[in-house]
């Protein structure tokens, strides 16, 4: 798979809010928290649907996950092969009326991490980043969950598309599209990943040209309790 140089912001610029917590201080406390109210809730309006985020743009508006479609794909999903002693787990969270400061507006996102255990070593593992609470969705390893084949699937069955990075390798451009599959009796449920790339720049001759979770399988991880 080729893959593309995602350059990533590293520190949001302040805001508004970083300026007001900075400069006033004291019996100016309870203003500046009406005003901050104020403002969080006139910024989020109006309400759109999040199948429509690509083409209607609204500054300020929360782009919403109004068919409750993301709640299915979160928790933590496991993929395992006792023969070779390889696990490969995700845990997904819906984050709500996330801010994205690049945009200017709020959105339904999903937000995760995963391991990747191979023969029996552990290659690569991300999920502590899950107990920081970042305002930029880059600096999750998985961030996104645009909803694809709006047309050709119904509300409630469409998969959703991420970004996915190796903090090692993040000069690799690398997605996955994932298919929910629902539980059938005793069986929990399962998600499908599929891996999409796009060509990338890589820094010298010698750099990897992939990431180290394998990409030339696909994946079925069952849900966890």
């Amino acid at each position: 798979m080729s893959v593309s140089k995602m350059y990533i912001m590293k520190k949001p610029p302040p805001g508004l809010f970083c300026y007001l917590y900075k400069n006033l201080l004291g019996m100016k406390l309870l203003k500046i928290t009406i005003l901050l109210f104020v403002i969080s809730c006139k910024a989020q309006s109006p309400e759109i649907p999040l199948l429509d985020i690509t083409t209607n743009y609204v500054a300020g508006a929360w782009y919403k996950d109004i068919d409750n479609e993301f709640l299915k794909f979160t928790g933590t999903w496991k993929y395992e092969d006792t023969t070779t002693n390889t696990s490969f787990t995700i845990t997904l969270q819906k984050k709500t009326a996330f801010y994205s400061v690049v945009d200017n507006y709020y959105e339904d996102i999903i937000i995760g991490e995963y391991k990747f255990i191979q023969n029996g070593v552990e290659v690569v593992n991300t999920l502590p980043n899950l107990s920081v609470a970042y305002t930029n969705e880059f600096f999750y390893n998985i961030a996104g969950g645009l909803i694809i084949d709006i047309y050709s699937t119904t509300a409630g069955n469409r998969p959703l598309k991420f970004r996915f990075n190796d903090p090692e390798r993040d000069y690799l451009n690398v997605s996955m599209r994932v298919y929910y599959i629902a539980p059938q009796g005793s069986m929990p449920a399962k998600i499908k990943i599929e891996w999409t790339g796009a060509s990338s720049w890589l820094p010298d001759d010698n750099s990897p040209t992939d990431i180290r979770v394998p990409t030339a399988q696909e994946y079925i991880l069952t849900k966890q309790p």
